[in-house]
């Protein structure tokens, strides 16, 4: 005769504290890659701004001045950025907004001793202007506008 035997063990306790566990790692992980990426996605907003208000800020002005409109140009860079430390910005940026400044400076100069349209025709052209003495043949009108010196004694210079 024989006899078989035969023995329950309950594993469902141990399989619950298992599956418990690995639950929890599942969920930890999932909260540790969340935070990694909200970081990571202020980091990059920080550093966008940093780097895209600058260049913004300084394409409006490259706009404005290759229209010649050098009474909308802005000074520096926007106020929000003029406060932050010298780290804040890239060397680049700095270079770059300093190239632009020496360049407007030197366009608005060179405005006040030649007419605006006459350096708006040279933009347009593609032409550098070049000093220089240009031998031609000129008519000159010399005339006398009678009254006019009478008319002009009393006036102020302005």
């Amino acid at each position: 005769s024989e006899h078989h035997t035969a023995a329950l063990i309950d594993r469902s306790a141990a399989y619950r504290e298992d599956g418990g566990w690995s639950l929890l790692s599942t969920l930890s992980v999932i909260i540790l890659l969340l935070l990694y990426i909200y970081i990571l996605n202020s980091k990059i907003t920080q550093f966008s701004k940093m780097l895209l208000q600058p260049l913004r800020a300084l394409l409006d002005d490259m706009v404005v001045l290759s229209n010649l409109d050098l009474a909308d140009i802005d000074e520096d860079l926007p106020a929000e950025i003029v406060g932050k430390t010298v780290l804040d910005t890239s060397e680049e940026l700095q270079g770059l907004q300093e190239s632009f400044k020496t360049m407007r400076n030197a366009i608005r100069s060179w405005c006040k001793y030649v007419p605006p349209a006459v350096v708006q025709r040279l933009f347009a052209a593609g032409l550098e202007a070049k000093i220089g003495v240009v031998k031609c043949t000129a008519t000159i009108l010399f005339c006398d506008i009678d009254g006019f010196q009478a008319c002009c004694e009393g006036l102020l210079p302005e």
